[in-house]
């Protein structure tokens, strides 16, 4: 009799498990068929980073020196990947609120974290196709060599610097209405590029924005890129803390949004 009763509770939460698992695999799936299937999305944010890259890069080769390729690699990789969890949340997010589609989901028996986590894995999926892009153009034409776990590394922070600008973009998203969301996800986007060095090295800016830039989170990723590529030998344990803090509080600050009611931002 004991070994029932500690037998159906089990086989109940694997069974719950799995349809939980299911319907993520589907939710996923369905966020990336989104995510692919909106031009004003996919293109830029897929044909910017590597047009940019290309022509720093290959076009106006700034990169004279091997470290400096590689650096030109990661400025632009986490370029490219901190713009689909950015505007997927912070664009796609305020869509669906001014659409009622949020509304809708929340009525769903599917969990809303479920639901985040599968916008999150399909931009994701939507980072590794801008990195490999990235790759194959530095690999073939900008010069780059890497070892090999030095680009695996560097495409694993690539894709797991989705979950900030993930983050960041659920607190534009839940407290913006579409339009506004569109004009102010790209000034953050853009202007935390500049004010990071991603574009630029910091050492050619005013001492300002040399101040202001361990403020921004592509700042610290850059910094984990360089030290999976091998440029850098130091700790990553303060770029991820310091992340780590962006991303809760992020999320924080997005919950009474998600709350309010629609139609008002």
């Amino acid at each position: 009799m004991n070994t029932m009763t500690e037998i159906l509770p089990r086989s109940g939460f694997q069974a719950s498990s799995r349809r939980l698992a299911r319907a993520l695999a589907f939710e996923t799936l369905a966020e990336w068929r989104n995510l692919v299937r909106m031009p004003a999305f996919s293109v830029p944010t897929l044909l910017f980073p590597v047009g940019f890259y290309t022509m720093f890069a290959v076009v106006l080769p700034f990169a004279n020196t091997p470290e400096a390729a590689a650096t030109l690699l990661v400025n632009f990789t986490i370029f490219g990947v901190f713009g689909p969890g950015l505007f997927a949340f912070g664009v796609g997010l305020a869509s669906d609120r001014d659409q009622g589609w949020l509304r809708l989901k929340q009525a769903c028996p599917l969990p809303v974290p479920v639901m985040m986590l599968a916008r999150t894995l399909g931009a994701m999926i939507f980072a590794l196709v801008v990195v490999v892009a990235l790759f194959a153009v530095a690999a073939t034409l900008g010069g780059v060599r890497l070892e090999r776990g030095a680009w695996a590394l560097l495409a694993l922070v690539g894709v797991l610097a989705v979950i900030p600008a993930s983050a960041l973009g659920l607190a534009f998203g839940a407290w913006l209405n579409a339009r506004a969301a569109m004009a102010i996800v790209n000034i953050a986007y853009l202007g935390s590029a500049v004010l990071s060095g991603l574009w630029f090295p910091l050492q050619m800016m005013p001492s300002a924005i040399q101040s202001i830039a361990p403020a921004m989170p592509p700042y610290h990723l850059a910094e984990l890129g360089r030290q999976a590529a091998g440029i850098e030998a130091a700790s990553p344990a303060c770029p991820v803390f310091w992340l780590l803090c962006v991303t809760i509080l992020a999320v924080a600050l997005a919950m009474p949004g998600l709350r309010r009611p629609e139609g008002k931002s």
